[in-house]
């Protein structure tokens, strides 16, 4: 599921060209809604770095929740926990190619609990983020010709500014990425 009519054309394009379009449904949905599913649909749900763009988290987990069957599992990515000071210009650079919501330490194991998940673990991915933020900056300053053509110099110039903020920020823990998972009890 995503907002976005034009990502979902892709990934069933995509599917598609991969034969894998009998295996994979894509539709458009506003998750801070309620989801379009019957209770107890699916064993699953996963989510990489988009609960952060949502702002009625604890309602979107108390959705995944119903549609979760008994024993159902959640695994979901937050890069944007908030470990230390962040300047507003920080913020403002890291939040310039999206709209977010930055969480406290804490805050997704307590609306975790609200939704009544249990068995909630975290792993911090924070290092990874570090880590693949600068090799994604250098790789991209290495074919900086390529990409200014393609892109426009102002919109590499600023993609270039937020890998460099985001290398800062989870590279001095002030910015932290972790994952969850989380069980529906059964």
């Amino acid at each position: 599921m995503d907002i976005n009519e034009s990502g979902i054309r892709s990934a069933k394009e995509l599917a598609q060209t991969k034969a894998l379009g009998s295996r994979a449904r894509f539709e458009q949905c506003d998750v801070s809604k309620n989801l379009p599913f019957h209770d107890q649909t699916f064993d699953a749900a996963f989510s990489n770095d988009v609960l952060c763009h949502v702002s009625g988290r604890l309602h979107l987990l108390v959705e995944v929740f119903r549609v979760l069957k008994s024993s159902g599992r959640i695994l979901f990515s937050d890069a944007l926990v908030i470990g230390g000071m962040i300047s507003a210009e920080e913020i403002a650079i890291r939040s310039s190619i999206g709209f977010y919501f930055y969480s406290p330490l804490g805050e997704n194991e307590r609306l975790f609990e609200q939704a009544k998940f249990s068995q909630v673990r975290t792993t911090d991915t924070t290092e990874n983020a570090a880590q693949i933020s600068q090799k994604w900056h250098d790789a991209r300053k290495k074919r900086k010709e390529e990409l200014v053509r393609a892109e426009g110099t102002a919109n590499f110039e600023g993609l270039q500014r937020f890998l460099s903020c985001v290398h800062t920020l989870t590279s001095e823990r002030r910015l932290l990425r972790y994952l969850y998972f989380a069980r529906k009890a059964s």
